[in-house]
C-alpha cells in the first residue's frame, strides 16, 4: 500500500503478480491496460484489478498521476466478483470520493501498528469490495447518460423512500420528461430500474453476508420483509 506522486516515469509491465490492486487516481491520469482493454483514469476514478494475469499501468507522461493504492487478497474475493468479471475480464473502474478516504485509513491503520489495525484494515478493504459491488450491478445492460447521473444518488440513499420526484430532481428534469427520456434511454420507468437494483443488491447480501433476510430488506429499502 503507499502512493505514487506525480511521477511520469511510473510504470508497472507484470505477466503475474498475487491478488488484487485498488488504485484511486486523485491527479493526473493513470493508463491501465488488461485483456486488450485499454483505459484511462482521471481524478476521482478507482480501478479494482485483478493481477494473476498479464496487466499494465503507468503514468501519464504529460499529466502525470498521483495515485492512492492498496495490494490485497482473500480466498472469496474471485467468487464474490465472478459474475461481474464475466463481463468485464480483469479491471472495473468507479467513481466514489469514499474510496479514497478508504484507502488512506487503510494506510494510517498499517503505519499506526496498533493491535486492531488488522481488523480494521480488513473491514476497510470490505467496504471497498462493497462499493466496487455495488457500483457494478447494472440491470439495464449499457449505463445510458441519465443512468450514469442517477446511479450515485440511489447508492447513496438506497434505503430510503426514492420517489420519481427526487430521482428527476437531480437529473435536473421535469418528472414527466424524466420518465419519457429514461424509459426511451433504459427499456424501463425509473422506479422499474429503481427495483431492479435493489434487487440485484440483495442478491449479494443473501449469498455472500450471513445477515438475516429482514436486515437485507430494510437495509435496501423493502419495507415489508414478507413481500420481499
Amino acid at each position: 500500500m503507499g502512493y505514487i506522486v506525480n511521477s511520469p516515469t511510473f510504470r508497472c509491465d507484470r505477466d503475474y503478480f498475487p491478488d488484487y490492486v485498488v488504485m484511486y487516481c486523485a491527479s493526473g491520469k493513470l493508463h491501465i491496460s488488461q485483456y486488450g482493454r485499454d483505459a484511462v483514469l482521471s481524478p476521482g476514478q478507482c480501478c479494482l484489478m485483478y493481477l494473476e494475469d498479464a496487466h499494465l499501468y503507468y503514468s501519464d507522461p504529460d499529466e502525470p498521476c498521483a495515485v492512492a493504492w492498496v495490494h490485497f487478497g482473500g480466498e472469496n474475493i474471485r467468487s464474490l466478483f465472478q459474475p461481474v468479471f464475466r463481463d468485464a475480464p480483469g479491471y472495473l473502474i468507479i467513481e466514489d470520493s469514499r474510496l479514497l478516504v478508504l484507502i488512506q485509513e487503510i494506510i494510517s491503520s498499517y503505519e499506526s501498528d496498533s493491535q486492531n489495525a488488522f481488523f480494521k484494515i480488513s473491514a476497510d478493504i470490505y467496504q471497498i469490495l462493497m462499493l466496487f459491488l455495488k457500483a457494478s450491478v447494472s440491470p439495464c445492460g449499457p449505463k445510458s447518460s441519465l443512468v450514469r447521473t442517477l446511479d450515485p444518488f440511489l447508492l447513496r440513499h438506497i434505503g430510503e423512500k426514492i420517489t420519481l420526484e427526487m430521482m428527476a430532481e437531480h437529473c435536473c428534469l421535469c418528472p414527466q420528461y424524466f420518465c419519457r427520456r429514461f424509459r426511451k434511454e433504459t427499456g424501463m420507468t425509473p422506479m422499474q430500474y429503481l427495483t431492479k437494483k435493489r434487487i440485484e443488491l440483495a442478491k449479494y447480501y443473501l449469498l455472500y453476508t450471513d445477515e438475516k433476510i429482514s436486515w437485507s430488506a430494510d437495509t435496501l429499502g423493502f419495507y415489508d420483509a414478507n413481500h420481499f
